[in-house]
């Protein structure tokens, strides 16, 4: 049972300060009330709070400034923001001064309650405005201590539920973090596949057994290998059971079962050689039997999954593949228009055919597939079909255990990845996600996350070590020999959510001379905060560098640097290597920027 504490409620709307009184109080809390931040921050000295919940936007002194004169005077109370419309300006100030949350309105009463609770579970239950000895104190950046305690290896181990990029990640993290526990790895599966090499199975490297996650990782680190669907999670005896019937204790759990294929209902989606994707080897090689002599492949989406899986199958052998996309472009959820375009142009000289603006009504044939019908009643000719739209989050142990979800579907998860149980964690697709550009849901799944999220869980087990400043979503692609990289917001993704941007684009050879072996042109779109200058997204499209320059302005990003910052970001060069100094893309769309941005002239693209 958590042991209540002392609350105050900053927040000028007098319908939303009293409904969260009630709401607090209800949940047991001494509550108390200020109507703005400058008798908010007298109460705090004359009495000190556990937790102020401050508002972001109020009169006189707004959440923030309440946050700041906190942390002047008592640097350790837990401060959480809430706020109707985030931005990333904000929320990076609200992490660097130390907020234990901030969260975005509308939210539900379980959410606010979840993470004011997670909140007083830093604290470990001692006094008031205290921390335990050595624990890191959150957002701080302080590192928990790792367990050295030898009887550590007696005790129940720490469990992992999945084996794939998440579940792995956060095992080896845990033993790095807590040598003397013991730590056991439970997976379903005897082979786990490489998630994001899939589609190159049928093009590329042709079988399944070249595209596995290697097993020598969890005998390298000593971590031990349970084979079994876990079925049951009892968490008041804390311990697992398996569909065939083993036990398993654990002190802590991290969940990472990962996500499904989203399957559509299209009428027709359950005929013969309709597939989704699914991470598993015997279904791989079912795909694969089955699409051996197929002329009409139909992949509906035109996003990553369904633009690598075309290419590869036509690689493969299949003459006729289509893509039915139902946004005007494909790759729009990624990339900007002149990037999609660039993109689609490599498809189809590779042989794709690309149907855009296209709904699929229906999927047509006695019993086996024969043709995809779309909303306009064209009849494209299919022997098989992929669906490749998208993932949702699995769930259903978690769900079936009583853990609390997220909005999204995802397993609700505080800053720390840890769950609705204080002795259970959650990460990769599972785990619900919030954006680090204002704090705002987000339904991004990639294995980078997972793997991320994954090194902060198992870090966290025993002391709060890392926080998730949310979800910044790095990705990349490559057809043919174009690569396609992005990372956090779009040009239009920005503008959709109010930003005031200005956007600069450079474009130069990789190498320099140009004449140099290996030369390829490289673009580099960067998009910023008009006010703060602050980097937001950026985009690149060219050779296989792109994916490793798309690293860089992600650390750029994660790294709160402004326009300045990268103009006068200090690079390695050489010719049979890199850009020139002079013409390195990423400064210099930066410096295009900054000009927009100083309104001299009008931005170059």
């Amino acid at each position: 049972m958590i042991e209540k504490r002392k609350l105050l409620v900053v927040e000028d709307e007098e319908k939303m300060r009293n409904g969260l009184y009630e709401l607090l109080t209800d949940e047991g809390y001494s509550v108390e009330t200020a109507e703005d931040g400058l008798k908010a921050v007298n109460r705090l000295k004359e009495s000190p709070f556990d937790v102020v919940i401050a508002d972001l936007k109020m009169p006189r002194l707004d959440g923030m400034g309440v946050l700041e004169k906190i942390r002047e005077f008592s640097p350790r109370t837990i401060v959480i923001i809430i706020t109707g419309y985030g931005t990333l300006e904000n929320s990076v100030k609200a992490m660097k001064l130390g907020a234990f949350d901030y969260v975005s309105k509308p939210f539900s009463n379980k959410q606010l309650v979840m993470v004011v609770e997670q909140a007083i579970k830093a604290g470990k239950g001692v006094g008031l405005l205290e921390r335990v000895a050595g624990e890191a104190v959150p957002g701080t950046g302080a590192s928990a201590p790792a367990s050295t305690d030898e009887t550590d290896r007696e005790k129940p181990p720490v469990v992992v539920i999945g084996g794939s990029a998440a579940g792995l990640t956060a095992a080896i993290t845990a033993r790095r973090h807590y040598p003397n526990r013991k730590i056991v790895l439970v997976r379903k599966e005897e082979k786990v596949l490489i998630p994001c090499g899939i589609p190159y199975i049928f093009g590329t490297v042709h079988t399944p057994d070249k595209n596995l996650v290697p097993d020598a990782a969890l005998e390298k680190n000593n971590i031990d290998l349970v084979l079994g669907e876990v079925s049951q999670i009892d968490r008041e005896g804390k311990v697992l059971t398996t569909k065939d019937g083993q036990k398993v204790e654990y002190d802590k759990l991290i969940i990472a079962t990962g996500s499904e294929p989203i399957v559509p209902p299209i009428p027709g989606s359950d005929k013969e050689n309709v597939f989704a994707i699914h991470k598993s080897i015997p279904v791989i090689e079912e795909i694969q039997n089955r699409l051996e002599g197929v002329k009409n492949l139909v992949v509906i989406g035109g996003g990553f999954i369904g633009v690598e899986f075309a290419d590869e199958c036509h690689k493969a052998g299949i003459p006729n593949v289509t893509i039915v996309e139902m946004l005007p472009n494909c790759l729009m959820l990624a990339y900007d228009q002149e990037f999609c375009t660039e993109a689609e142009k490599v498809l189809k000289d590779r042989g794709i055919n690309i149907v855009t603006g296209a709904r699929v009504n229906e999927i047509v044939g006695n019993g086996k597939v024969t043709g995809v019908k779309l909303a306009d009643g064209e009849v494209l000719p299919a022997d098989a079909v992929i669906i490749g739209i998208g993932a949702r989050a699995n769930i259903d142990l978690a769900k079936n255990s009583g853990l609390e979800l997220g909005p999204t579907g995802g397993i609700m998860v505080d800053a720390t990845m840890r769950t609705s149980d204080e002795n259970i964690y959650a990460c990769g697709d599972c785990a619900e996600k919030v954006s680090f550009f204002g704090g705002r849901p987000s339904n991004l799944k990639l294995a980078s996350i997972a793997a991320v999220e994954a090194r902060i869980a198992g870090a966290n087990l025993f002391g709060f070590a890392r926080q998730n400043v949310g979800t910044v979503g790095v990705w990349a692609t490559a057809i043919g020999d174009l690569a396609l990289a992005g990372v956090g917001l779009t040009e239009s993704m920005a503008k959709r959510l109010g930003y005031d941007i200005a956007v600069g684009a450079a474009q130069a050879p990789n190498r320099h001379p140009g004449g140099m072996p290996g030369m390829e042109k490289l673009k580099v779109k960067l998009i910023f905060d008009r006010k703060s200058h602050l980097l937001l997204g950026a985009e690149v499209m060219g050779g296989q560098c792109a994916a490793e320059v798309v690293n860089i302005a992600s650390a750029c990003i994660q790294g709160k640097m402004t326009g300045d910052d990268i103009a006068t970001f200090q690079m390695a060069t050489h010719p049979a290597l890199t850009a020139s100094p002079i013409a390195y893309q990423l400064v210099n769309a930066a410096e295009t920027a900054l000009v927009a941005m100083r309104k001299l002239v009008p931005v170059l693209t």
